[in-house]
């Protein structure tokens, strides 16, 4: 039974007596009577203000207390005229004013952390006390190649991206991750409390771009430097071997013909280092994109005219699957001319004979896979693709590689090589 109830019915019950009491004098002394109910009628008023007095503050309380719970704090109460609740009322009043100061700068903090979260160049992402992801900004998006509804309320590996899988295994300090010959992140995982519970959030830096700066820069001066020196030293060389191939007195015809064999093969030599060195030379001298409408589909047609003969002679069948409507892209038609002869001649060479090649293009978003039925590439080599110079192949120099990744990063695109789980090697170039 609440506090107003029991006032009221003490009151009646009070006033009730009164009442039966005064009756008493009624017979024998109205005057007394009256006199009685004029007291009771006061005391009747005087219980009321004494109501209104202490049932105030209770609606008070009440009021606050309600306020609190459903976290209205733009609310505040005004005074009542009483010197101890308006004393009550100003401590109330105050307490509001620094609760609603606080959660409008922590919507404020929490909004400029947002917003720095999002246009922060480095991908982060943050996980709950169970290992869900919670956020993840735009750039962590795109390293991790997910989409936001991939990834929010799934655990690192659930996503199924290979970054994330490496990400689960990381600890507490800064590491650099390496994904393939391309993709380089340097990660660092850290905990933080909300709410008393302790969250993690990972912070990924991709160190691609620097990487490739530093390995340019560094095999540029040292192909400039061996060139200089190779060239200067053949050109000397070759001058001097023309000079004794001329000049043959007084030799016998057989002795003659054995030195112009060996000046010969010496002179030969020489090319072909010189060959050699101007082949790395290339790759450093690779000149800007000059970029133009350039239509793809025609291009592939040269490149396949240019392989029938030798592809015939392997029995390697062509599979067309072009888009209907073509596929124009902006690019320099000789350099892009030449990454799909180092894709198609690799694909060749992995095919070996009686195999195929699938040349498929997509118009939206524009894309190209070549993909070819040799052999799978071992986890080891898919590592090292890309890397400047190298080549699993025998005897190879790792310039085909090298050079398309250098001209495909110069026109601005996205690309990739690998096996997929249908066991065809496909390279993809996403313009």
């Amino acid at each position: 039974m609440s506090l107003r109830i029991q006032y009221i019915l003490f009151i009646g019950l009070l006033h009730g007596v009164f009442v039966l009491f005064s009756l008493q004098f009624l017979p024998q002394r109205p005057w007394l009577f009256l006199l009685a109910e004029v007291l009771i009628v006061l005391s009747l008023l005087i219980a009321v203000r004494i109501f209104r007095a202490f049932i105030a503050p209770i609606n008070l309380i009440h009021q606050g207390t309600q306020t609190l719970k459903d976290g209205d704090f733009n609310i505040s109460l005004a005074e009542v005229g009483q010197l101890e609740l308006n004393q009550l009322i100003k401590v109330y009043n105050h307490m509001i004013a620094q609760l609603r100061e606080e959660r409008v700068n922590q919507r404020e903090q929490q909004f400029f952390l947002e917003r720095l979260i999002e246009a922060s160049p480095s991908g982060v992402l943050i996980l709950n006390f169970d290992g869900m992801i919670t956020a993840a900004n735009p750039t962590a998006l795109d390293y991790l190649g997910r989409t936001r509804e991939e990834v929010l309320e799934r655990s690192l590996d659930e996503t199924g991206s290979p970054l994330a899988r490496r990400l689960s295994r990381l600890g507490d300090e800064a590491q650099v991750i390496r994904l393939d010959a391309r993709h380089t992140y340097r990660c660092h995982r850290a905990c933080f409390m909300d709410r008393g519970f302790q969250h993690a959030f990972i912070l990924m830096q991709e160190l691609s771009h620097e990487i490739h700066a530093v390995e340019k820069q560094a095999y540029s001066k040292i192909i400039r430097l061996m060139s200089h020196e190779i060239n200067n030293s053949i050109g000397a060389i070759n001058s001097i071997l023309k000079t004794i191939l001329d000049y043959k007195p007084g030799q016998e015809d057989q002795d003659s013909q054995e030195m112009d064999e060996a000046l010969t093969v010496a002179m030969e030599r020489n090319h072909s280092l010189n060959q050699f060195v101007r082949n790395y030379a290339d790759v450093v001298r690779l000149p800007e994109p000059h970029m133009m409408d350039t239509d793809l589909n025609a291009l592939l047609e040269g490149i396949s005219r240019l392989y029938k003969a030798r592809c015939d002679e392997l029995a390697i069948d062509w599979q067309w699957h072009l888009s209907p409507e073509g596929l124009q892209v902006r690019a320099d038609p000789g350099q892009l001319e030449q990454v799909l002869v180092n894709v198609v001649q690799n694909a060749i060479e992995a095919v070996g004979s009686d195999g195929q090649i699938s040349v498929h293009t997509v118009s939206s978003p524009p894309t190209l896979i070549i993909q070819d039925s040799g052999p799978a590439i071992p986890p080891e080599i898919q590592e090292q693709l890309f890397t400047p110079f190298y080549s699993s192949k025998k005897n190879g120099q790792g310039i085909g590689l090298t050079l398309t990744r250098e001209i495909l990063t110069n026109h601005g695109y996205e690309f990739s090589l690998g096996t997929g789980p249908d066991g065809l090697t496909e390279f993809t170039i996403r313009f």
